[in-house]
């Protein structure tokens, strides 16, 4: 499943995947994702997405986070260092 025209909302340009919280989906864009290692790494972000509340979500933007050092990205992007657990 895959919505290769959508923009993602948090503001990171051409996402591997995204998870959206409003419909409860992790979306994964399989043209961008070339190996094994990468969806799991996607699938372990996304997850982490999932797991966080949306209103915090949005609120670390609004305090001014950006994708890159906004505290729930950097979560999952570190969660994404386990993903040999699952491969």
């Amino acid at each position: 499943m895959g919505e290769p025209d959508v923009e993602p909302e948090d503001g990171e340009q051409n996402p591997d995947a995204e998870y959206d919280s409003d419909d409860n989906l992790i979306i994964l864009y399989f043209p961008k994702i070339k190996s094994k290692k990468s969806l799991i790494e996607c699938l372990i972000h996304e997850y982490q997405h999932y797991l966080q509340s949306p209103s915090w979500m949005q609120r670390y933007y609004d305090m001014g986070y950006h994708y890159g050092n906004h505290p729930y990205e950097v979560a999952a992007l570190e969660a994404e260092k386990d993903w040999k657990l699952f491969a």
